[in-house]
């Protein structure tokens, strides 16, 4: 449900890409399996209509997407740093711990 306040908020409209804000139609055709999946999604969620609920789907594409891309070229960018050596298990160790810090407690909880 977070998500809904997120779209209803008003400054959610005015933070958006300008190619977002326009519309136009697309049509898209489902076995009748998927039609009744998203019809449930629909019912049992904060969507209003289908059109929202893909239209979210495809934001969350588009960011899964820029996220892979941003790791992919952390990634190169590592290994064209130059040459490398194994860590230890006291420097996984201290990372992982860096890490935790960074983390809400809450995400650790039993």
């Amino acid at each position: 449900m977070a998500g809904i306040a997120k779209i209803c908020h008003p400054s959610y409209f005015s933070a958006m890409d300008p190619d977002d804000r326009a519309s136009t139609t697309m049509n898209v055709s489902l076995p009748k399996a998927l039609r009744s999946f998203v019809e449930e999604r629909i019912a049992k969620s904060a969507y209003t209509s289908a059109s929202e609920y893909v239209r979210e789907l495809i934001r969350q594409d588009r960011d899964r997407q820029a996220a892979q891309e941003r790791l992919e070229k952390l990634l190169l960018d590592g290994v064209a740093s130059g040459p490398t050596s194994e860590w230890t298990d006291d420097e996984w160790t201290a990372l992982r711990r860096r890490v935790a810090q960074r983390l809400p407690t809450d995400k650790f909880a039993d």
